[in-house]
């Protein structure tokens, strides 16, 4: 994880360097990470059978779906970790490498939009299992990725809009309020998806 978040952060910092979205390098870098490590440890599970191997050891299964909710905290804080110190080295080059360095309003947006991708992919893979969950995973994914870009130019386009120009006021001039009150939605996601994927576990047989 710590050689493919290095490398994952040094190219979408170099990509976004001269972009109208560097300011959301960081974000996008640790989403990046944490959610391909996440896909990865579900196609590993997968392959090695891991489910029949931890369901013989002493362990309830709420602690087996606790586990697999806490891991995605895991991968993201670690995620934060490499993209805010790939960024010091960048900050001190010269334009257009002259990045910012990781602030909290990356650090809330990461984690609201890791957990929503966790509290919408987890039940589905407790449920269906790694083949489907991949596919699942790369739709909402691309969709998290590429829609930001979207949306952007469709607010560029019409910046004239009475209400694309409040939303970007809110935006400018309450972006903290906005970044915790979607951690707060998704903390509720989370504990409503958390619920769901322990429902779906205790019902199935290995």
């Amino acid at each position: 994880m710590f050689i493919f978040g290095l490398l994952y952060s040094i190219f979408l910092f170099i990509v976004f360097s001269s972009n109208d979205f560097r300011d959301f390098a960081y974000s996008m870098a640790a989403i990046g990470i944490a959610y391909i490590t996440i896909i990865g440890i579900a196609q590993s599970e997968y392959k090695n059978n891991s489910d029949i191997i931890i369901n013989s050891l002493p362990t309830t299964r709420r602690e087996i779906v606790a586990a697999k909710y806490l891991s995605v905290v895991t991968c993201t804080v670690i995620a934060l970790l490499i993209v805010g110190a790939v960024g010091i080295p960048f900050s001190l080059m010269p334009a257009p490498f002259d990045y910012r360095l990781l602030n909290g309003v990356d650090i809330i947006t990461t984690i609201v939009c890791v957990l929503l991708l966790a509290a919408l992919s987890l039940p589905i893979y407790f449920w269906t299992g790694a083949p489907w969950i991949r596919v699942v995973n790369i739709v909402i994914f691309l969709l998290i990725f590429f829609a930001p870009a979207q949306i952007a130019e469709f607010a560029v386009n019409n910046h004239q809009s009475p209400t694309i120009a409040a939303i970007t006021q809110l935006i400018n001039y309450q972006s903290w309020q906005l970044a915790l009150g979607g951690m707060a939605v998704m903390l509720v996601l989370m504990a409503v998806s958390y619920y769901i994927s322990l429902r779906i576990y205790m019902t199935k047989d290995f």
